[in-house]
């Protein structure tokens, strides 16, 4: 069993370069296949998907840190001084949990959901 973050969906910087520095190349599906294919006879590819309850959870965080971030603190203070009310913070009743499904991993030829797997699964075989 072998994987490889999305190389179709991989971030990059300006130069192009891939932005995680600890990843030399990152591969798409087809070049996934095709390296494989060099080697071994039998591969099965699979998706792993951030599930919508993912993605609706980093959504939050990202609400979260830019409520508590120092630029808007200091707003909420100068409302504060002003008289003006602001909002509350963002409320969620699973902050620190580990979620079970956050990610789901199926056959590359089924995906579950309409964008891409963010790592793509090989079990390989002679």
């Amino acid at each position: 069993m072998v994987s490889t973050p999305n190389g179709q969906i991989t971030e990059r910087d300006r130069q192009g370069n891939i932005k995680n520095p600890f990843h030399v190349r990152e591969f798409a599906e087809d070049e996934f296949r095709q390296l494989l294919g060099q080697v071994f006879g039998s591969i099965e590819l699979f998706g792993q998907w951030k599930t919508p309850e993912r993605i609706a959870r980093l959504q939050f965080e990202t609400l979260c840190e830019l409520y508590y971030s120092p630029g808007a603190r200091l707003w909420r203070k100068i409302r504060g001084v002003l008289g003006k009310k602001c909002a509350g913070p963002p409320q969620f009743t699973g902050a620190g949990v580990s979620f079970a499904r956050e990610f789901m991993i199926q056959p590359i030829a089924t995906p579950p959901f309409p964008w891409p797997p963010d790592v793509i699964l090989a079990i390989c075989r002679p």
